[in-house]
């Protein structure tokens, strides 16, 4: 059965981000709203936030990505700015970004333990800013435990520049190495740099069925046995038209269940396991 396949993560350990009942009924308002008036008036109250309009402006980039990740749940100042910028963070999106960053570093250190080896090298395929590898390794170099490599790839020499800069402010430079190359012509890097795990988080939301499989398939063709691949997808939600039509963020948007069967689809057909 598919549900057998699929779990929720409750870990009472991780901080998990939860929406509150006024939360809901905000979300729903304010979503609600934007996703049915016309595009101007949404956008208008889109970019009274200034980390909204930075969001919209980097839709799809590290830049984007990195704004929800490093947003600390408090007003720093009074203003209506602030306040918008609150609000919008705190919608139920950002928070799943949030969610899924500490879900995605849980699995890789469990991956990491799994590995039985005290060198275990990390290879992130569209690594953007790499903040959850990067934060894993700091981790790990601080309590003196195993060592660990990271391979970053990515075709955004932005994105691999914030990386480079964010491993050094965490004093783990010599660790990484850094490709600019797009994902679909990173096979022989694979190869190359033969990885325990293999972790390509954020990048099937833009893939259409077809590649998705192709990628996966040939991700598989050139892992050794015992090597891992976390990846994921979106789920649909309530704001989904929102992000499309005002944000101007698209994805595509797969349930659990569908998603599993188009992995199903690839040739890591039989090894399978979901979490939310």
């Amino acid at each position: 059965m598919v549900s057998s396949k699929i779990k929720i993560d409750t870990d009472s350990n991780i901080d998990y981000e939860v929406i509150s009942n006024f939360g809901k009924i905000l979300n729903f308002l304010w979503i609600g709203t934007a996703s049915i008036v016309p595009y101007r008036l949404s956008n208008f109250l889109l970019i009274k936030s200034k980390k909204g309009e930075t969001i919209k402006n980097y839709s799809t980039k590290y830049q984007a990505l990195e704004e929800m990740y490093m947003f600390n749940n408090q007003l720093l100042k009074l203003g209506k700015a602030s306040l918008l910028d609150y609000i919008w963070l705190n919608q139920k999106n950002p928070k799943a970004l949030r969610n899924r960053l500490k879900l995605f570093k849980k699995l890789l250190k469990i991956e990491i333990e799994n590995a039985n080896r005290d060198t275990v090298k990390i290879l992130s395929l569209g690594s953007g800013s790499a903040r959850g590898v990067i934060e894993v390794i700091k981790e790990y170099r601080d309590e003196s435990r195993k060592t660990l490599f990271a391979v970053l790839v990515d075709k955004d020499p932005y994105a691999i520049e914030y990386s480079r800069n964010l491993a050094s402010t965490e004093k783990i430079e010599e660790s990484i190495k850094y490709y600019l190359n797009k994902i679909d012509e990173s096979i022989d890097i694979t190869k190359k740099e033969d990885p325990q795990i293999i972790e390509m988080v954020g990048i099937l939301d833009y893939l259409k069925d077809k590649k998705v499989i192709n990628i996966l398939n040939n991700i598989f063709d050139v892992l050794k046995s015992g090597s891992r691949l976390i990846t994921c997808n979106i789920n649909c939600n309530f704001e989904e038209k929102f992000i499309r039509k005002t944000v101007k963020w698209k994805m595509i948007h797969r349930k659990p269940e569908d998603f599993f069967e188009l992995l199903q689809k690839t040739k890591f057909r039989d090894n399978i396991r979901i979490i939310g």
